[in-house]
């Protein structure tokens, strides 16, 4: 699989709109209003709409409405075993027939058709093959957003390297969080929603990223983010697919070692364990 490769979109300069992005991030299965957003931001409705609007170029309640269906198209790839009801009522839709009125005025086609269209391999039997899984607790974590670039991400871990010499306390300031919201394989890389985080460094403001705990697969990466991509998928179809387990959800993280020397960090350079949720395959997959 390759990335469209097109210039950045730059993260919002208002803070107060970065911290709306995340609530919505955190908050999107939730009958979220615009009331709601701007109590989470200090704003007032008429403020936040406007200056969301001009730094997003979406009104918050179209951004959120996006955030649902690209969250829905998603599911429908990666879980193609799960009842559309589920996924829309996992993606924030109160109904079948809102989420598929709303998910062909976005996408041109029925959300059973886009299933098809996008299904990435054909499920294999369940054989026993060896999977690294690793039971992982809730984490509430302090992080920023950041871009889909090479240049954005070696930026942006260099910033979580050097912020980690000044922070106190005894977690591992060495490692980093790379939070892939939105898998860029149907989704274009620039509008993906990707947070970096200092392992360890937990922070219980509004402004935390809440990071699902539950059984995780853990496979080995390097490369650019092409190669990780590829990686990915390799796992998906030459592992996953062929064990007693499933992908349980869209969300997926990487861990990855900073350098503790004056050395420049090269994110293609730098050997990365991948996490993704999995469930037992005969449980639901919502």
């Amino acid at each position: 699989i390759a990335f469209p490769v097109q210039a950045p979109s730059p993260t919002a300069t208002d803070p107060r709109i970065e911290q709306a992005i995340l609530l919505i991030t955190n908050r999107f299965r939730e009958p979220l209003t615009l009331a709601d957003l701007a109590a989470g931001t200090g704003l007032s409705p008429f403020h936040l709409h406007r200056v969301f609007k001009a730094e997003v170029g979406q009104t918050p309640a179209a951004y959120l409405q996006r955030i649902r269906l690209e969250h829905a198209a998603h599911l429908l790839i990666v879980l193609p075993d799960a009842p559309l009801l589920h996924i829309a009522i996992d993606s924030g839709f109160t109904s079948a027939a809102t989420f598929a009125r709303a998910f062909r005025s976005r996408h041109g086609t029925s959300a059973t058709e886009y299933r098809r269209r996008k299904r990435l391999h054909p499920q294999t039997p369940a054989t026993s093959v060896a999977l690294s899984l690793h039971r992982l607790p809730t984490r509430r974590l302090r992080v920023e957003r950041c871009t889909l670039t090479e240049d954005a991400l070696d930026a942006g871990y260099e910033r979580l390297r050097l912020r980690a010499r000044r922070l106190p306390g005894a977690f591992d300031a060495r490692a980093a969080l790379g939070i892939f919201v939105d898998a860029p394989f149907h989704v274009d890389r620039t509008q993906c929603r990707h947070y970096l985080a200092l392992d360890g460094d937990t922070h219980e403001g509004e402004d935390a990223f809440v990071l699902e705990g539950g059984l995780y697969a853990r496979l080995q990466t390097t490369g650019d983010i092409d190669a990780l991509s590829a990686d990915i998928l390799r796992f998906k179809t030459d592992t996953l697919d062929r064990s007693p387990y499933a992908i349980a959800s869209t969300l997926a993280f990487e861990r990855l070692p900073l350098p503790d020397d004056e050395r420049r960090f090269e994110y293609r350079n730098a050997i990365r364990e991948v996490f993704i949720r999995v469930r037992p395959r005969h449980e639901p997959a919502i």
